[in-house]
């Protein structure tokens, strides 16, 4: 989703499925609140956000074929 979001930027937030923004807001607030901790820690902490069903990255996701279905859809059905 990152990836596609560098090519269709604009595409990706009309129809309301970007990420980009949600991943770097919490890595500016980790970076901030866990600065003292090592990495493997912030990776886990990051993976578990991203792992709770309510996630706003994985329910944007869930909608690329619905949202994008001409666009990012037909990629990820390509591969």
């Amino acid at each position: 989703m990152m990836v596609y979001e560098l090519y269709f930027e604009q595409h990706m937030k009309e129809v309301g499925i970007d990420v980009l923004s949600i991943i770097n807001e919490k890595l500016k607030m980790m970076n901030e609140k866990y600065s003292d901790k090592n990495f493997s820690f912030l990776i886990n902490h990051f993976y578990e956000w991203y792992q709770k069903p309510d996630n706003a990255v994985r329910q944007r996701i869930l909608l690329v074929d619905t949202r994008s279905a001409n666009k990012i859809g037909l990629i990820n059905k390509s591969v």
